[in-house]
C-alpha cells in the first residue's frame, strides 16, 4: 500500500517558503577605491600628495595635476559589482596606485632645475619646448618659493638661448642689415642669409617662423633676440599668489617693448603715467607682497622720467614753462586731481612751477651754494635744478641699488662687467 505524498510535499513548500523570508549573508567589505556608486555614504578621497598648494583662492584657474588621479583606473575585465563576488572569490589586484604615479612624477619634477640649466647658447628650439612640456606637468604640484625659483630660471634660460657670443656680430658683414630687415618682419634675401654665421642663421629661421623669437632694435645700431614674455607670464601665473601674479603680469606687459632708445625715453607720455599709477597703487596694495622692494623702484624710475625726462626726452621747453603739445598738459592736469596719491601731489607741484616767473622761482627754490648762477645758466640746468628743488624727487639710478627691471618679468642685479 502507497503512502499519501501531500503531506510531504506540503512541508517541504512550507520550509522553502520560510527559508526564502531569511536576508542573504551580508557581502563581505572590500577596502578597495572601486566600490559601486550606489554606496550610501561614498568618502571623498584623500588629498593627493601632488595636488597644487595655491596660496590665494583668486587664482582658481589654476588646474590640477592631470597625471595623478586618486581614484585608479580599473581594466575593462575587472568586475566591479559587489554581488559577483563571494567570501572564496579572489579580487583582481588593482594597477598601480595613485602613490606609485605620485612618485614618478616627483623623480620626473626632480630634473626640472637640470634640464633649464642644460639649455645655452648652442641648444636647438626642441630644448626650450621639452623644458616648456615638462614645467606645464610639474607646475600644478609645486610649492610656491619653487614656482618662483624656476621662473626665475626659466627667464635666464632664454637669455642664455637667445645670447649671441661677440664672435657672432663683430666684424660681420651685412649682420645689422639682416638684422633690420627680420627686426621689420621683411624676409632676409638668401645672398645675405648665407653670409651669416650658423647661429644668427638659426635663429632668424625662427623668427621667420614665428617661434616665439623676435629682433628688437636697441637703438645706436643695437639689435638683439627676445621672445614672447606673455607667453612666459601665462606658463606660470596660475599657480603664483595674487600679488605675484599681478607682478609678473604687468612686467611682462610693460617690458615686451624696449624702455630706452639711446638716450631717449621710447615710451609715450601717457604710458609713463599709467605705469607709475600702477605700481604706486600696487605698493600701496601689497606693502608686504612679493618683490616689494622692487615694485617700489619701478615706482621709483617712473615717477622720476615722468617729471624730468631723460638725456634725449624732455616734455617741456627748456624753461619748463609749456609742455611739449596739448596732450601731455591735459594729462598732467588730470592727474592732479586725484586723490590719494603721491604722483597727484608732484603734479600740482609741477604746475605750480610752470607758472612761477623767473624771480619767484629764484626766490623759492635758490641754487645750492656749491654751484655759480653763471655755471648753471651756461649749462641750462637752472630750471631742471630749481624743479628738482620743488619736487624732491631722487634719481633712482642713484637712489637705488645696481637692479634691472626694465626687462624680462622679473628683476635681476646687473652683472658686472
Amino acid at each position: 500500500m502507497r503512502k499519501p505524498t501531500v503531506p510531504l510535499m506540503m512541508a517541504t513548500s512550507l520550509l522553502l517558503g520560510l527559508s526564502a523570508c531569511q536576508p542573504e549573508p551580508a557581502e563581505p567589505e572590500i577596502a578597495d577605491s572601486n566600490q559601486p556608486a550606489v554606496a550610501p555614504a561614498p568618502i571623498e578621497p584623500a588629498e593627493s600628495a601632488t595636488e597644487p598648494k595655491l596660496e590665494d583662492p583668486t587664482l582658481a584657474n589654476a588646474e590640477p595635476n592631470a597625471d595623478v588621479d586618486v581614484n585608479t583606473d580599473v581594466d575593462a575585465g575587472v568586475a566591479t559589482d559587489a554581488t559577483k563576488h563571494t567570501d572564496t572569490q579572489a579580487i583582481t589586484p588593482a594597477p598601480p596606485s595613485a602613490v606609485t604615479t605620485a612618485t614618478k612624477n616627483q623623480q620626473l619634477c626632480a630634473s626640472v632645475s637640470k634640464t633649464i640649466a642644460a639649455v645655452n647658447s648652442k641648444s636647438k628650439m626642441a630644448e626650450v619646448t621639452a623644458v616648456q612640456d615638462l614645467l606645464r606637468d610639474c607646475l600644478p604640484a609645486a610649492d610656491n618659493a619653487t614656482v618662483l625659483q624656476w621662473l626665475a630660471a626659466y627667464q635666464a634660460m632664454y637669455e642664455r638661448f637667445l645670447a649671441l657670443p661677440n664672435t657672432d656680430t663683430s666684424h660681420q658683414e651685412n649682420f645689422y642689415t639682416v638684422m633690420d630687415k627680420a627686426a621689420a618682419g621683411k624676409p632676409v634675401p638668401a645672398a645675405l642669409f648665407k653670409t651669416m654665421s650658423p647661429r644668427v642663421q638659426y635663429l632668424i629661421g625662427l623668427v621667420e617662423q614665428k617661434a616665439d623669437v623676435s629682433v628688437q632694435y636697441l637703438g645706436e645700431g643695437d639689435f638683439h633676440f627676445h621672445h614672447n614674455l606673455k607667453a612666459m607670464a601665462d606658463l606660470f601665473t596660475p599657480y603664483l599668489r595674487k600679488d605675484q601674479a599681478a607682478f609678473i603680469q604687468r612686467m611682462a606687459r610693460d617690458n615686451q617693448g624696449i624702455f630706452w632708445n639711446d638716450a631717449a625715453i621710447a615710451v609715450p607720455f601717457n604710458e609713463l603715467i599709467n605705469r607709475a599709477l600702477f605700481w604706486e597703487d600696487y605698493s600701496r596694495r601689497y606693502p608686504e607682497g612679493y618683490a616689494a622692494r622692487d615694485a617700489k623702484r619701478l615706482f621709483n624710475i617712473y615717477r622720476y622720467v615722468l617729471f624730468f625726462g631723460s638725456e634725449n626726452t624732455q616734455w617741456t621747453d627748456d624753461a619748463i614753462r609749456e609742455f611739449d603739445n596739448a596732450a601731455q598738459a591735459q594729462a598732467m592736469q588730470q592727474l592732479a586731481k586725484r586723490s590719494n596719491s603721491v604722483l597727484a601731489k608732484d603734479a600740482q607741484k609741477f604746475l605750480e612751477f610752470m607758472t612761477l616767473a623767473d624771480s619767484e622761482r629764484e626766490l623759492k627754490y635758490p641754487h645750492s651754494a656749491n654751484e655759480t648762477a653763471d655755471n648753471i645758466q651756461r649749462e641750462g640746468q637752472l630750471a631742471k635744478q630749481q624743479l628738482r628743488d620743488a619736487l624732491q624727487i631722487l634719481s633712482p639710478w642713484i637712489a637705488e641699488d645696481n637692479r634691472n627691471c626694465l626687462e624680462g618679468v622679473v628683476c635681476t642685479t646687473y652683472k658686472g662687467e
